[in-house]
């Protein structure tokens, strides 16, 4: 709705209407995450890197889930969106951002399905 620049903390704020639905780390913290939402997390994730789409905030308290069950992100002021997609270096440092929670990554990496599905959701690791 609106952007404000912050100088005295050299920083933008972003006015936004909130995405309807609940985080995956409010999902998963409850216990209550769908099944194959990790598989559909990594398969989403590879369509944001293939469309050059680089979050610095990439991590499950900023990935929705909604009531329509689709994912969506939120907090979305540091996103880059450029015209091809991610190079390998971007995507480790934004798997990085992803995994840098101890309990966001206990979740990611509880049956192996997110990298699986990231893997196969294209071509993510030429």
């Amino acid at each position: 709705m609106a952007v404000y620049r912050i100088p005295q903390a050299a920083r933008d704020a972003v006015r936004y209407r909130p995405l309807a639905g609940r985080t995956l780390r409010q999902l998963a913290s409850a216990g209550q995450a769908p099944d194959r939402l990790r598989a559909r997390l990594g398969q989403f994730v590879a369509r944001l890197h293939e469309s050059g789409v680089y979050f610095r905030s990439l991590h499950l308290g900023n990935i929705v889930l909604t009531p329509g069950n689709t994912l969506g992100l939120i907090d979305i002021a540091d996103l880059r969106a450029g015209g091809r997609p991610l190079s390998r270096r971007r995507r480790w440092r934004n798997f990085r951002h992803l995994m840098r929670n101890a309990q966001d990554r206990g979740w990611l990496e509880a049956d192996g399905d997110f990298v699986a599905a990231y893997r196969e959701a294209g071509r993510p690791w030429q």
